[in-house]
């Protein structure tokens, strides 16, 4: 029998257990999508705003170094770091339909 996460509250050790170890499924449900959606808009409308936000990974390039973690990416350059970084909710529940 599917799982189905709406909220955090049902993320619990009985749902993990569930899974791990029976092979129940996992839905995602629509109120969940819902907010996933919300959630990632906002990120995408934060990370777009003048001046952007540093986030490393997000806003700035990725690496060990100071330069690299330190220095600014293109609104374009980001964009497309994040749509990568974060894919769209339709993305993961179709992944997880699929199992």
């Amino acid at each position: 029998m599917p799982i189905t996460v709406t909220t955090r509250e049902d993320i619990n050790l009985d749902a993990v257990l569930r899974v791990a170890w029976r092979n129940d499924t996992v839905e995602i449900g629509d109120k969940a999508l819902q907010r996933i959606a919300e959630c990632r808009a906002s990120f995408l409308k934060l990370i777009e705003s003048d001046p952007p936000p540093v986030i490393y990974g997000v806003t700035t390039a990725m690496g060990t170094s100071w330069q690299a973690a330190s220095s600014n990416l293109t609104s374009a350059t980001a964009m497309r770091a994040s749509r990568l970084l974060l894919p769209p909710h339709r993305s993961v529940s179709h992944c997880l339909s699929a199992s």
